[in-house]
């Protein structure tokens, strides 16, 4: 992996729109050593967000929106995770063993965090505070995926918009993708954004008082290039119309 512990696309101009991945990667530093885990393993869903970085890169792209991203997987540590959290670095997974994350000392989990999950956060309060600013209003978007199934339980949804707290934003962007009938779109589903659970929405957005959304996509429908575009295109056109709806009534006026 690289040895930045994340990475920026930056775009001309000064967007209100901050996009991130969470779970963009699923390398592992060299000095840990893949963390014993198969390659194979490192690479399913269990080590990263499939598809989510490629479609985050698409959306920077069309929305001229920076984005920052993890360089790292889950599994050395969650970024989206707060720091008590006992899936921060898993000690197991599905009854599994992590090879490289059993008996860590105290030093070694600070290390942790020092390395990749701090420095990730710093950028983007970093981030956040510059775009705030020289703007009225910013929204941050996180872009995730999710398995098809879970526990046996087919998940019926293409997209879900979640959040963690409602807000006229969230209520545009499903009145746009409201409009395409064969798409199934989760209402904080499949996963809600909570205190408890998440660490990036809650952290970043909570204390500054600004809108957000985390945008999960069903991972089969990521599946090819072409269809990381489809979404892409439909999640960047409700975006749009979502910032330029927040424009004209003035949400993000003080």
């Amino acid at each position: 992996m690289s040895n930045a512990p994340f990475g920026i696309i930056e775009q001309p101009g000064r967007s209100r729109l901050l996009l991130l991945c969470d779970h963009a990667s699923w390398a592992v530093p060299a000095s840990l050593h893949h963390l014993g885990l198969d390659v194979r393993i490192l690479s399913s869903h269990h080590g990263w967000d499939i598809g989510a970085l490629d479609v985050a890169s698409q959306l920077s792209g069309r929305l001229a929106a920076p984005l920052i991203y993890t360089r790292c997987s889950r599994l050395v540590i969650d970024c989206n995770r707060p720091l008590g959290h006992r899936d921060l670095i898993r000690s197991s997974m599905n009854g599994d063993i992590i090879p490289g994350n059993q008996h860590l000392s105290d030093e070694e989990r600070r290390n942790r965090i020092r390395s990749y999950f701090d420095p990730y956060h710093q950028a983007v309060t970093a981030h956040l505070q510059g775009q705030l600013e020289v703007s009225p209003g910013v929204l941050t978007a996180a872009i995730h995926s999710f398995t098809p199934a879970l526990g046996g339980m087919l998940r019926p949804w293409h997209i879900g918009i979640t959040y963690h707290q409602r807000t006229p934003f969230i209520d545009c962007l499903f009145d746009y993708m409201g409009t395409s009938s064969d798409l199934v779109v989760g209402d904080n589903l499949p996963y809600p954004v909570t205190n408890e659970g998440d660490f990036t929405l809650p952290h970043h957005c909570s204390s500054s008082q600004t809108p957000s959304v985390l945008v999960e996509m069903r991972q089969d429908l990521l599946s090819s290039a072409a269809s990381r575009r489809r979404i892409s295109r439909l999640i960047g056109d409700a975006l749009y119309y979502a910032l330029n709806r927040a424009d004209l009534q003035g949400w993000w006026k003080s």
